[in-house]
């Protein structure tokens, strides 16, 4: 009987420590893929010197995607140039649980301002 308990409780912690590792591979996954993301977008926002266009649609297919957000504020440097602060929001869960996180990365890129005539 002792033997039945001590392989019940090993394998309970083997169960739990395999659900530990692919739940940590998921997220850590997500995370990299997020990252992924963000960069993407802000170059293709950059190429397009930050238009609406551009940046609404990146909006769009970031919610498409599964994200929660990507915001994009301009702040003034000089009156030449502009500094763009594109941040994206995703969640990490744990499935079973129930414990989920909201994240965000945050970078910044440079553009020019555009001068009326």
């Amino acid at each position: 009987m002792k033997l039945a308990i001590e392989t019940f409780v090993c394998c309970f912690i083997i169960a739990v420590g395999m659900f530990l590792n692919v739940v940590y591979c998921v997220n850590t996954k997500a995370v990299s893929n997020a990252k992924q993301y963000q960069s993407a977008a802000v170059h293709k926002m950059d190429a397009a010197d930050f238009s609406e266009a551009v940046v609404d649609q990146c909006k769009k297919e970031a919610l498409e995607d599964g994200y929660i957000s990507l915001n994009v504020l301009r702040e003034a440097i000089d009156t030449n140039r502009s500094r763009c602060r594109v941040t994206l929001k995703y969640k990490l869960h744990v499935p079973l649980l129930g414990i989920e996180k909201i994240c965000q990365i945050s970078s910044y890129a440079n553009s020019a301002i555009e001068e009326e005539t």
